[in-house]
Parts: structure tokens; C-alpha cells; sequence
């Protein structure tokens, strides 16, 4: 009887496993927040937002707290690019940004149809592949001793690195958004999958910057997923590409069966 009733008074005295929140709530407390925010007329930027969303999920998912605004790949970005830098030096061979951020709509609130939010974190999906594959391409045709001897291929890498910031932060904020959305029931799976593809640019940026501030060359690392990339052939370069364009077109499939309904959940 004495151990019974200590068996009794120990279950009673462990607290109940909290639930875990959804995802859908999460984010949708987020979007309550920005809402609140601007009511009181503050002004959050994407990147505000985008912050509390990851470091809210993160610690609900991985049941520990994120990296905030100091995550080891934001630490890892140069210092802001030099402006005007086309006018000063006009052949820098950076492409014509295709997405400009100055011609980005609002991003769509949790009352937009499913079919809006879903377009536009296709949108945000398409920008990030374009910038990770230029800052790919510069690491493939400037080595890295080049890089950390000549000025102007240093400043051309600080413009794309901070133009695949603006496009990861794009792309988390979409992201958000659809799992914020009223219309769309966004599955746990789904959510990992697109943290899963923005994983390999954080990586390139945090490797890149370790290799322009001291003497690592991530070509002479196995583990080093840019050199991994630097050293491919040409041949397997194409292939890889490819690779990677699968995985675009797998995650932004998955995604627009959101919006026609069409995905279990």
C-alpha cells in the first residue's frame, strides 16, 4: 500500500506534457502581432517578421530557441555593398535582378485566398533559386584566392551575398504567410521541406564569408558543401543543376496543391 501510494503521488507530481502548438497557430499569432503592431502604428520590416516567425516555430518544433538576429549566417554577411556600384564600375557582370525588390507587392495577410499566398511563396521560391545559382556561379569562376586578392570581385560578391539575403527573407516571410493563411492548412511536413531547401544557401554564405576572413578554402574541405559544388565538373555541374531544379519543382508542386486542395493533410 506504502508503494502504491508513492507510485500515485509521483505521477501526480510530473506536470503534463504541454502540447506542442501547430504551426498554423504559431503563424497565425505572428500575423496577429505584426496586425496589433501597425495598429499602433509601428513599422516592422519583412525581416522584423520574418525573425519572429522562425525563432517562434523553431522553438516550438525543435522545442529549444533559435539563432535570433545574430544566426550564425546572418553573422557570416559582408558589410552593406557600396552604392551605385554599376555606375562607378559598369562591367561587374551582375545580372539584371529579374525580381526587384522595390516592385514586391504587400505581403498577403492570413484572410488572402490560399491561391495568392501559395503564388507568391512560388514567387519567393524562384528568387531565392536565381541568386543562389549566380552566387554559385561566381564561386565556381573566381577561386578563392582571387576573391580575397581583388577588390572588385570582393565588392561583387558582397552585392550578391546581400541580394540572397533579401531573397532568403522573401522567402521565409512567404512561406509564413501560407501557413498563416485562414484557407490553407500548411502540414508539418511541408513546412520542414521548405526549411530543408533554404538550408544549403545559409550554408554557402556562412562558408563563403569564413573563406574571405581567413585561411579556410572549402575546396580543400570534404564536408564543405561549396567545394563540394567548386570542384564539380562542368558536366556534373549541368547535373547538378538539374538536381537542384528538382527539388525547386518538387517543393513548389507541394505547395501549389495547397491552393487547388488537392494535398492530404
Amino acid at each position: 500500500m506504502l508503494r502504491r501510494g508513492w507510485l500515485a503521488a509521483a505521477k501526480k507530481s510530473v506536470p503534463a506534457k504541454k502540447k506542442q502548438p501547430s504551426v498554423e497557430a504559431i503563424l497565425g499569432n505572428v500575423f496577429e502581432e505584426v496586425l496589433k503592431a501597425r495598429d499602433r502604428g509601428e513599422t516592422l520590416s519583412e525581416e522584423d517578421v520574418q525573425r519572429r516567425a522562425y525563432e517562434q516555430t523553431h522553438e516550438a518544433v525543435m522545442g529549444k530557441k533559435a539563432f535570433t538576429a545574430d544566426e550564425k549566417w546572418r553573422q557570416s554577411l559582408p558589410r552593406e555593398p557600396i552604392r551605385d556600384l554599376r555606375r562607378l564600375v559598369p562591367l561587374t557582370l551582375l545580372d539584371d535582378d529579374p525580381f526587384p525588390v522595390h516592385a514586391r507587392a504587400p505581403m498577403p495577410g492570413p484572410a488572402a485566398p490560399a491561391a495568392a499566398v501559395v503564388g507568391r511563396f512560388i514567387d519567393a521560391v524562384d528568387e531565392l533559386a536565381h541568386w543562389e545559382a549566380q552566387l554559385y556561379e561566381y564561386l565556381r569562376g573566381h577561386p578563392v584566392a582571387m576573391r580575397r586578392a581583388l577588390p572588385l570581385l570582393m565588392e561583387h560578391y558582397t552585392v550578391l551575398a546581400h541580394r540572397l539575403k533579401d531573397a532568403m527573407l522573401h522567402f521565409g516571410a512567404a512561406r509564413d504567410a501560407v501557413g498563416a493563411c485562414d484557407a490553407v492548412k500548411m502540414p508539418q511536413a511541408l513546412y520542414s521541406q521548405a526549411e530543408a531547401f533554404a538550408l544549403l544557401p545559409r550554408d554557402a554564405i556562412v562558408e563563403t564569408g569564413k573563406s574571405l576572413s581567413g585561411t579556410f578554402d572549402p575546396v580543400r574541405f570534404a564536408k564543405a558543401k561549396t567545394g563540394r559544388i567548386m570542384k564539380l565538373s562542368d558536366g556534373d555541374w549541368r547535373s547538378w543543376k538539374g538536381e537542384r531544379r528538382a527539388e525547386q519543382r518538387a517543393l513548389t508542386e507541394a505547395f501549389a496543391s495547397l491552393a487547388d486542395g488537392t494535398r492530404e493533410v
